[in-house]
């Protein structure tokens, strides 16, 4: 089992390291950045952050169970993104059912636009970073209070090397993120799955949500 990822929301110590940022909004770009410094415990394959001006935590509109993050939860909320959004066909688990189930036990799925997406770190401890902006009204849950989710990947996820071969088609790309937070012996954790925006998968995920939370 991979290591789940974690919120991230205060301020902690940091350390500098050259990076290259992709972005939609411009051609790549070196620039300093910072890699969190955390406790072995934390040291994580994938951190979210969500910027916000106050709450901490996912909204939900129907209460959730704190699952442990097994069986089913695994694949849909697998810490990796589709293949299409990045114009390479889709996995076996890129289907309208899938996103039915998604929608049914997420408590977060929102329309976003991935802003940046930055290579950072050295060659023996490379990362990357996602930011996305979410946009318009949350597909399934209340609207947060935040609007920015910051998604850092290590080596060890799943989706490292598919995101990192594809940065630039990645940046400026709409897709529907999926969150929910779990249970682990280290504490609450998110885990999150990045799909491609489509009206299909958007419709699948609302139809899942109003049939209500599945918990198991």
């Amino acid at each position: 089992m991979e290591s789940p990822c974690h919120f991230s929301f205060d301020p902690v110590q940091t350390k500098w390291y050259p990076s290259r940022v992709f972005s939609f909004l411009g051609p790549a770009m070196k620039k300093r950045s910072f890699r969190l410094r955390l406790p072995p415990l934390l040291l994580l394959f994938t951190t979210i952050t969500m910027t916000t001006a106050c709450s901490k935590q996912l909204p939900t509109d129907t209460p959730r169970s704190v699952a442990f993050w097994e069986g089913d939860f695994q694949t849909l909320f697998d810490d990796s993104i589709d293949p299409a959004i990045v114009g390479l066909n889709p996995t076996a688990s890129d289907t309208q059912p899938t996103y039915f189930t998604r929608g049914q036990t997420a408590q977060l799925a929102s329309r976003a636009r991935v802003t940046t997406v930055t290579v950072e770190g050295s060659k023996q401890a490379p990362q990357i970073t996602m930011v996305l902006r979410l946009m318009g009204p949350p597909i399934v849950g209340q609207p947060p209070s935040y609007d920015t989710v910051t998604i850092t990947v290590s080596p060890q996820n799943r989706a490292f090397n598919l995101i990192r071969s594809n940065p630039m088609r990645l940046s400026g790309a709409q897709v529907i993120v999926f969150l929910r937070e779990f249970d682990s012996p280290e504490g609450r954790v998110t885990h999150w799955h990045l799909a491609r925006d489509t009206q299909q998968t958007a419709d699948a995920a609302s139809r899942g949500a109003l049939l209500g939370p599945r918990s198991d």
